[in-house]
């Protein structure tokens, strides 16, 4: 696994992330395109609670202490319990940034490291911190194509046209 490139990529999707989350028409900010599905707001605040509270500390805890149980945390809970609703989207990111910078700041200090280090984990199994640091450019990836959905649904909705010309989603 070649950790520089995935911290290296962690610290290039501030800017993606940035381009994906600005220029937003109000309106966009809390459409959903079908049912429960998760609008802008609730994509970036989940982006910040699992920054700071689910892949930078569990990370840690794997090359730490990684037969030590970890804190249970509720990314699904927390959409209502933490009112993301409520949240003001640029000041969401403006948080999220920081965090991110904070995140990459610690891995970039980082010396020779056990990534190979296994936490076993209560519904996943055995899990590395070079796997959790994988799954969590992952979930980078997997979000900024979860807000071009969105963006996708949006357009199509506003503009009420057949943008088939474009090709096939």
């Amino acid at each position: 696994m070649n950790s520089r490139w995935i911290i290296e990529n962690l610290e290039s999707n501030l800017g993606t992330m940035d381009a994906l989350f600005q220029a937003v028409d109000p309106a966009l900010v809390r459409f959903r395109y079908a049912g429960e599905k998760w609008n802008l707001l609730d994509v970036a605040c989940h982006l910040l609670d699992e920054e700071r509270e689910d892949f930078r500390p569990r990370v840690k805890h794997i090359l730490e202490q990684p037969r030590e149980p970890m804190k249970s945390i509720d990314p699904a809970g927390w959409v209502n319990s933490r009112n993301y609703q409520g949240q003001d989207l640029q000041k969401i990111m403006e948080q999220w940034r920081h965090e991110r910078l904070e995140s990459v700041r610690w891995l970039k200090s980082l010396g020779e490291v056990p990534w190979k280090n296994i936490h076993l984990h209560p519904s996943l199994g055995e899990i590395s911190a070079e796997r959790m640091l994988a799954s969590w450019l992952e979930h980078d990836f997997l979000h900024m194509r979860q807000v071009l959905k969105i963006k996708h649904h949006f357009l199509l909705a506003e503009s009420g046209m057949d943008l088939s010309y474009a090709g096939s989603w």
